[in-house]
């Protein structure tokens, strides 16, 4: 990933819209609760500068913040939003492939400690 390459993260509001857009999907429940719990984990990154590695470590330990109060069945579907998440806060191509190919590696590698 190219580690100086730096890009802008969206603003406030429209970082929001694109959260919520993500959340919105079928598969989670209740965005009302993710956006006064989860999206501020986020959020507080709007607007700044950041790596593709960067990005990711805040969609990581915002996921882990969040899903270490919640019950099983509920993290393992907020852990299925990870990829696209990282796809809505990142609008440069070459960041977001790297960051998408480096979320899918931190993806298999849970994957091999739970499965043994």
């Amino acid at each position: 990933m190219p580690e100086n390459l730096k890009v802008n993260l969206p603003d406030e509001a429209d970082m929001w819209q694109r959260l919520l857009n993500v959340v919105s999907l079928p598969f989670v429940i209740n965005p009302e609760v993710l956006a006064q719990s989860f999206f501020p984990h986020i959020q507080q990154h709007a607007g700044k500068k950041a790596s593709g590695d960067e990005v990711v470590l805040v969609v990581e330990l915002a996921l882990y913040d969040y899903v270490a109060t919640q019950p099983p069945i509920l993290a393992r579907i907020m852990l299925e939003v990870e990829m696209p998440l990282i796809e809505v806060l990142i609008d440069d191509e070459e960041v977001k492939a790297d960051a998408l190919r480096a979320v899918n590696e931190l993806i298999q590698e849970r994957k091999l400690a739970v499965d043994g």
